[in-house]
């Protein structure tokens, strides 16, 4: 479903938050976000973008 290149994955004990690495070089760069039902259509709802410090509070 997701390109290998972005490294999406589910967190663990995180309630259905997924996490998705696409740079590990300065800056590196990661976010978290889940999916809903909008409308009847599944929308992705972003979270957190940034560094690896996205992680402590997804």
């Amino acid at each position: 479903m997701w390109p290998k290149s972005l490294r999406v994955s589910a967190i663990v004990n995180a309630g259905g938050i997924m996490e998705m690495t696409w740079s590990f070089a300065s800056p590196d760069g990661r976010a978290t976000f889940h999916l809903a039902r909008e409308g009847g259509n599944w929308v992705c709802v972003w979270r957190r973008i940034g560094d690896h410090r996205v992680f402590r509070i997804p």
